[in-house]
């Protein structure tokens, strides 16, 4: 769950880069969840593209654990990272992203958050209200 956590930072702006299109970086969205997913749960690219923007990574899966997950149901098996950012209407969601190359990254799904984001939701929340 904390796979290469002291690069977090680094591939975070790496990733919104690509969500800007900054110096040939991409951030792309998988069919999977545009075609199968986004109906459900209701995050669109705006939302997407702000809780990348402004969210935090609070996992990071290698390409070993997700070519093993239960989950995975999409066949990209590369290091993802999970962020915890907000919607367009300040809601909390997790946007889980495939790092596929040094410049190209790949939303896989996004997901309401779950009783263990909670705390972390708190925190940011708090240092929010004091800056």
């Amino acid at each position: 769950m904390n796979y290469r956590q002291d690069n977090w930072p680094y591939e975070l702006d790496c990733i919104r880069k690509g969500i800007t299109g900054e110096e040939g970086y991409l951030t792309d969205i998988s069919r999977h969840y545009t075609d199968d997913r986004l109906e459900m749960r209701g995050f669109d690219r705006t939302d997407i593209a702000c809780a990348i923007l402004t969210g935090i990574i609070v996992e990071g899966y290698s390409p070993e654990a997700n070519r093993v997950r239960s989950s995975r149901s999409s066949g990209l098996v590369a290091p993802s990272r999970c962020i915890l950012g907000r919607s367009l209407k300040g809601e909390w969601f997790i946007v889980v992203v495939g790092l596929v190359s040094t410049r190209n990254f790949h939303v896989i799904t996004c997901t309401q958050t779950s009783y263990r984001h909670q705390q972390m939701i708190a925190k940011l929340e708090n240092n929010l209200g004091e800056q």
